[in-house]
C-alpha cells in the first residue's frame, strides 16, 4: 500500500490541486450540455435536472466536497472549528422551523425578488423578527438567501424543503396531514430534526449511565430519555396521541426512496436476471415505496410487500395513486407480517430487506434474518440494502469480504471514507433512536455468516446505499 505523506505543506497543495481538477471536470460537464455552472443562488432550476449527477461527474463532486471540507479543517483555527461543530444542532433546529413555517412554499412564486419576512410570517404563528433570525442563520449556511434586509428568497439548497403544496393550504389543514400527498422530503427532514435530534441530545447521558451503557436493548436507547419512549421508538410512534409522529415517519420513508441519489437499486442489483413471474418479498417494506421503483423498472416480477398491519390502509392509498392496477392485478400484494415471526412465503426467488437491519443491534438483526434463511430454497437470494461504513483510515483488502467491496482509489491526502458523513450521521441516529447501527463490511460478514448467508456480490458507491446479494449457506 502506498505511504501517505504527512507533510502539512504537501497536503495543502494536494488539496488545492484536487479542488481545481474536480471543479474543472464538473464545469466541463455543464458546458457539454449547455447549462450554466451551478450556483447556490439558483432558486429556479429543478433538483431533478442537477447535472452533477451525470455519469462521470459524481466522483468529481465527491472529491471536490471532501477536499474542500478537509482544507477548511486544515486552515480554520481549532477552537472556532470546535465551537461551530458543537453548535451545528442550531442549523437542524432552524431547518425544522423553516419547514413548519412553510417558508419555501411561500417563496416559490416570488422568484429572486424575494419576500419580506413580515409577509412570510403570515403563513404561520411565528414572530416575524424571530423568523428573520432563523432564516438569516440558514442563509449563512446557503439555505435560502437574503436579497435585502429581512427579504428572503429560495435558492438551490432551500428547494428540497418545499412540499409542493400552496402555502395558504397549511392553515386550513390538520398538521397530521401536512406531508400527505407530497414527495416525502420535508417529512424526512422533520424526522431528522425532531425525533432524531431529541434522541441525539440525550445520547451522552445514555452512553454514560451504567444501566444503559452496555445495553443494546431498544428500550435502553436514548429515545427513552429524549422522547419518553418507554416502549422503544416503535412503541412511541404507535402510541395514542402520536399520530403526527407516525404519519411524518411513514411519509419520510416515502421520501427516502428518492433521497438515495442514484439508481443502483433498479439498474445494478440484477433484477433482470430473474425469470418472469419470480416472487420477490419486500420485508419491512412499509407501504411499498421501494417495490414501486422495482416494479416500474422490472414489471416481470411478482412483488409481495410485508410490514405491520397498521400500515395497510396507507399502503392501499399509496398504491391507488402510484400504480392503480398493481394490487388488483396481483403484480403487487401487500401483506401484514411481523418479521420476527416465521416467514409465510417459502422458496421465493428474492427476499429483499432495505434499511431494516440498521434499526437493530446484531442479536435482533439475527432474529429477523433467521426466518428469512429458514424460508429460502437452495436457489433463493437474499438482497439487503444498507449503508456500508468505511473506516476513516486506510485498510487492506486482506480477506474475502473486503475484496467484495469495489471502491475507486482514494486520492491523497483525503480520508479513506472521502469525508462522506451521511452514513456516520445515520449510524448515530440509529444508535439514539433504536440502539441500532450501520455496519462495516467486517460487521456485515460476521452477522450474515451467523445467519448462514454468504455474500456473493456487493454493488453501490461511497456515501450511498449498498446492496448485498446473498445465497443460503450451510456454514
Amino acid at each position: 500500500m502506498a505511504t501517505r505523506s504527512t507533510s502539512p505543506q504537501s497536503d495543502f497543495g494536494q488539496l488545492l490541486h484536487l479542488i481545481n481538477a474536480s471543479a474543472n471536470v464538473i464545469g466541463e460537464a455543464y458546458d457539454a450540455v449547455g447549462c450554466p455552472h451551478p450556483s447556490s443562488n439558483d432558486g429556479s432550476t429543478p433538483i431533478s435536472s442537477d447535472k452533477t449527477q451525470q455519469a462521470g461527474t459524481q466522483q468529481a463532486v465527491i472529491t471536490l466536497i471532501a477536499a474542500c471540507r478537509q482544507l477548511i479543517a486544515s486552515v480554520m483555527a481549532p477552537v472556532p472549528y470546535a465551537i461551530e461543530t458543537s453548535m451545528s444542532f442550531q442549523y437542524s433546529a432552524a431547518i425544522r422551523v423553516a419547514i413548519e413555517a412553510h417558508v419555501a412554499e411561500a417563496l416559490r412564486e416570488v422568484g429572486d425578488q424575494g419576500m419580506h419576512v413580515n409577509d412570510i410570517a403570515k403563513y404561520s404563528n411565528i414572530n416575524p423578527d424571530k423568523l428573520a433570525r432563523i432564516l438569516r442563520l440558514l442563509a449563512t449556511r446557503h439555505i435560502f438567501k437574503e436579497v435585502s434586509p429581512n427579504v428572503f428568497a429560495n435558492n438551490r439548497m432551500s428547494l428540497p424543503l418545499d412540499t409542493g403544496k400552496d402555502a395558504e393550504i397549511f392553515a386550513k389543514t390538520d398538521p397530521n396531514e401536512w406531508y400527505e400527498g407530497t414527495n416525502g422530503h420535508a417529512a424526512y427532514f422533520v424526522l431528522c430534526t425532531d425525533n432524531a435530534m431529541k434522541c441525539g441530545a440525550h445520547l451522552a447521558d445514555t452512553l454514560q449511565d451504567p444501566k444503559t451503557a452496555n445495553s443494546y436493548d431498544p428500550l435502553d436507547a436514548a429515545a427513552a430519555r429524549g422522547l419518553n419512549a418507554e416502549n422503544g421508538y416503535w412503541g412511541f410512534l404507535n402510541q395514542e396521541g402520536h399520530e403526527r409522529h407516525l404519519k411524518t415517519y411513514n411519509m419520510a420513508m416515502v421520501g427516502s426512496k428518492s433521497l438515495a441519489y442514484d439508481d443502483t437499486l433498479c439498474t445494478r442489483v440484477g433484477w433482470e436476471h430473474f425469470p418472469r413471474g419470480s416472487v420477490c418479498v419486500d420485508i419491512g417494506g412499509g407501504v411499498g415505496t421501494q417495490t414501486s421503483l422495482i416494479t416500474k423498472a422490472h414489471p416481470h416480477l411478482k412483488m409481495i410487500v410485508q410490514d405491520q398491519g397498521v400500515l395497510q390502509k396507507q399502503a392501499e392509498e399509496y398504491w391507488a395513486i402510484t400504480d392503480v392496477d398493481a394490487l388488483p392485478s396481483g403484480r403487487v400484494t401487500w401483506q401484514a407480517q411481523d418479521f420476527f415471526e416465521p416467514q409465510p412465503v417459502k422458496g421465493a426467488a428474492v427476499y429483499f430487506l432495505r434499511c431494516v437491519l440498521h434499526d437493530w443491534a446484531d442479536e435482533d438483526a439475527l432474529r429477523i434474518l433467521q426466518p428469512v434463511r429458514d424460508a429460502c430454497s437452495a436457489d433463493s437470494k437474499v438482497i439487503i440494502g444498507e449503508m456500508l461504513m468505511s473506516f476513516a483510515c486506510p485498510t487492506s483488502p486482506d480477506d474475502e469480504a473486503r475484496r467484495l467491496v469495489r471502491r475507486p482509489a482514494i486520492p491523497q491526502p483525503l480520508l479513506n471514507n472521502m469525508g462522506i458523513r451521511g452514513g456516520y450521521l445515520s449510524d448515530a441516529a440509529m444508535l439514539g433512536l433504536h440502539n441500532g447501527q450501520e455496519r462495516t463490511i467486517d460487521q456485515w460478514h460476521a452477522l450474515l455468516k451467523r445467519a448462514h448467508l454468504k455474500i456473493d456480490r456487493i454493488v453501490g458507491d461511497e456515501g450511498t446505499l449498498h446492496y448485498f446479494s446473498c445465497s443460503p449457506s450451510e456454514e
